[in-house]
């Protein structure tokens, strides 16, 4: 994928995927199901929020982002991004660690009933609010920004932060619906 891309962004991508399985059978050996550390985040960081970008899920740094850099965005509560035949058979990682931070704590797996719970919850996922589910409209503004290397020093951030929001915000009153 490196060399055949100059940047991309990936949303609820579902664990079956070929490509996901490749990129995550050579994570780190004790990094997150949720946010697997791929080559120390050289060029493919995976976060659950846009605070991730920088800081692995644990809060450790990556090793300096090189290009082409690669973001895979999914929440711990995305269902589309978790939904796996397997589950109706195996209890799946994400599940075992509980480091999910919008995952309620009371999801347990079950075999049968959990992939029938994330399938059910599959058409709702969009409808929750932004950075949650399958709603990842507002992280897409500072994702973007740091594919395309627009980063900001620790002294800028700020400032980049309330440029991020005011594009968000100009996207809502184009669109509402967002």
């Amino acid at each position: 994928m490196l060399s055949t891309v100059k940047g991309a962004v990936w949303t609820g991508t579902p664990s079956f995927t070929p490509l996901w399985q490749q990129l995550t059978s050579r994570s780190r050996p004790g990094s997150p199901a949720v946010a697997p550390i791929i080559d120390d985040g050289r060029n493919i960081r995976v976060v659950t929020r846009p605070r991730d970008l920088h800081r692995n899920y644990w809060g450790g740094l990556y090793e300096p982002w090189q290009h082409p850099r690669v973001v895979y965005a999914q929440h711990p509560s995305d269902p589309v991004a978790w939904l796996d035949l397997s589950l109706l058979w195996r209890e799946p990682a994400w599940l075992q660690e509980r480091v999910g931070h919008d995952v309620t704590p009371a999801m347990r797996w079950f075999p049968w009933i959990t992939f029938w719970q994330l399938a059910a919850d599959m058409p709702l996922s969009i409808k929750v609010n932004g950075g949650h589910g399958h709603s990842y409209h507002e992280e897409m503004v500072p994702i973007w920004a740091a594919v395309l290397g627009q980063d900001a020093s620790e002294a800028q951030q700020h400032a980049q932060t309330r440029r991020h929001r005011a594009i968000v915000n100009a996207i809502r009153e184009i669109n509402p619906q967002v």
